[in-house]
């Protein structure tokens, strides 16, 4: 899975074809990754696959794949460690009406008895409807002209991965976002993911919410946000602050303050404005002696290192410690 806080490295649009109604029988997938810092195509690739299955006539007149094109191509399992060496910790996947193509990969792995690829990723076409209301359509071509790209060759695959790739980066530099949180927070769609084997689509979880200095979290409103933001099934698993009450102190340096307080309660945390025994965790960041009026510490700090003393369970984390935990 990707990195929620570092900036995005790489868009991978991706987009499968299929031989018949059957979800595992992919016969082409094409591919388009787009460097984010630069925003330029550095990969655009379509290959054919052997989908191992009869061809539905409707879905040949559809993209124009036939059998004997297929008869030597690889398998699926080319195609999915053809997108495994795309990913990094970076990266994001893209495609549109994602929920189809990533149950193709889901079910052709399934099928195969192989692992999917961990990845973070969004449907373009749930995006859309966020962020752009009452379009006639929200099919890809649709989609891709609002966006001022310009016409492509629908049902092409790799043309199919490079449209969605493109809407992907463009609904980012509208939000301003540079990481996978702030796409979420900002657009209000909830990234979905692949991670040992488990599988959560992307959905919308709320209103468009343009600007983060808009959306501050405060300790009265945590359970109201969790709801609006995040529904609990979200929550990994393995998430350490699930449950937990999680005290800031000091000047973060990684990202606003907001920003983090948004990402404990998307794992399933509680923001805590004052430190109590009640507290878990205190995430401390730069402790500038300007405000603490002569002290080495903040107040919230110097009572956490009293509380921990006196055997209470709360653990004091520095900035990049917590950077790792999430």
């Amino acid at each position: 899975m990707a990195s929620k806080l570092q900036p995005i490295s790489k868009i991978v649009g991706i987009d499968f074809e299929t031989a018949c109604r059957k979800r595992a029988s992919a016969c082409a997938i094409g591919i388009c990754v787009i460097d984010f810092a630069t925003q330029e195509v550095i990969e655009k690739q379509c290959f054919l696959l052997n989908p191992e299955t009869d061809f539905d006539h409707i879905n040949m007149l559809i993209h124009g794949i036939t059998p004997s094109m297929v008869h030597d191509a690889p398998g699926f399992a080319f195609a999915v460690d053809k997108i495994a060496s795309f990913l990094d910790k970076k990266s994001v996947v893209v495609a549109h009406n994602a929920s189809f193509d990533m149950s193709v990969l889901r079910l052709s792995c399934e099928r195969l008895g192989k692992p999917v690829p961990d990845m973070d990723f969004y449907c373009t076409y749930v995006l859309a409807r966020s962020l752009m209301k009452g379009m006639a359509s929200y099919a890809l071509p649709d989609v891709a002209a609002a966006c001022g790209l310009p016409a492509f060759n629908h049902h092409h695959a790799d043309d199919d991965a490079e449209a969605c790739a493109k809407i992907f980066l463009h609904f980012a530099n509208q939000l301003q976002a540079q990481t996978i949180n702030q796409v979420s927070l900002r657009s209000g769609v909830r990234y979905g993911y692949f991670y040992q084997n488990k599988y959560k689509c992307c959905h919308k979880t709320r209103e468009v919410q343009a600007s983060m200095d808009a959306f501050p979290i405060e300790m009265e409103d945590t359970e109201e946000m969790e709801e609006r933001l995040f529904d609990e099934q979200d929550i990994p698993d393995d998430s350490p602050f699930r449950g937990k009450t999680v005290v800031f102190t000091g000047a973060l340096s990684g990202m606003p303050r907001a920003d983090a307080e948004a990402l404990v309660v998307s794992l399933g945390g509680i923001i805590g404005k004052g430190v109590s025994s009640k507290t878990n965790f205190v995430i401390c960041g730069y402790q500038d002696p300007k405000v603490l009026a002569g002290h080495e510490k903040s107040s919230k700090l110097r009572k956490a290192e009293t509380l921990a003393a006196q055997g209470k369970d709360i653990q004091i984390i520095a900035e990049d410690d917590f950077i790792a935990m999430i």
